[in-house]
């Protein structure tokens, strides 16, 4: 056998070689094209557990019509001025006070949110509190909410979820420390005895 021969007999065998080992690499690609699965997003959705125990609300009742006091109105929106509680009013904002309690009614430009109680799940930009004490007003439902019993923001009911502003403004309030509850008693009808114009 010639040198020829032999480079060709042995070119024969390498080419037969990668032969075989290409088509057993096509069928392996092609076998696994046929096969693949496509994958399935897994969605977990968190359940989440409230630690605390929700109590029962408070509820405030509307003061009756004959209540002593006078009605303001703001050509917005009125409501019962009970007796010894004074008012400021400037452009935009109305704040009513006696003794160390005061409410704030304001109507500037502002963002609002979502109001979180205890057992509500988290939301991005809300206000959340641990107290609050709801409010049946004439038109709304509200609530007052508070995480340092001093500071306390009203929220008002639109479906099932509270957020704020409310439908008349921006509603503050600010309260000493004190179990006398007379004075949050008459902010609360105040607050219930709000009306659109």
């Amino acid at each position: 056998m010639s040198n020829s021969d032999k480079f060709f007999a042995g070119l024969g065998k390498v080419l037969l070689g990668l032969m075989v080992v290409g088509g057993l690499a096509a069928g392996a690609y092609y076998y696994g094209t046929l096969n693949k699965q496509t994958p399935v997003a897994m969605v977990v959705t968190p359940t989440l557990t409230p630690t605390t125990e929700v109590l029962p609300s408070p509820t405030v009742t509307l003061p009756s019509p004959t209540a002593s006091g006078s009605l303001y109105s703001s050509g917005k929106y009125s409501l019962m001025l009970l007796p010894g509680w004074n008012k400021n009013e400037s452009t935009g904002k109305l704040t009513l006070t006696k003794a160390a309690f005061s409410i704030t009614i304001s109507s500037g430009p502002g963002g609002g949110g979502p109001c979180l109680f205890a057992g509500d799940p988290p939301q991005d930009m809300a206000q959340v509190f641990s107290n609050f004490v709801e409010i049946n007003g004439t038109q709304k439902i509200f609530r007052r909410g508070t995480s340092d019993n001093a500071n306390w923001t009203v929220c008002e009911k639109n479906g099932t979820k509270f957020g704020f502003p409310t439908s008349f403004g921006y509603i503050t309030e600010v309260t000493p420390a004190t179990d006398d509850m007379t004075l949050f008693s008459e902010m609360d009808k105040i607050v219930a005895s709000l009306n659109k114009e």
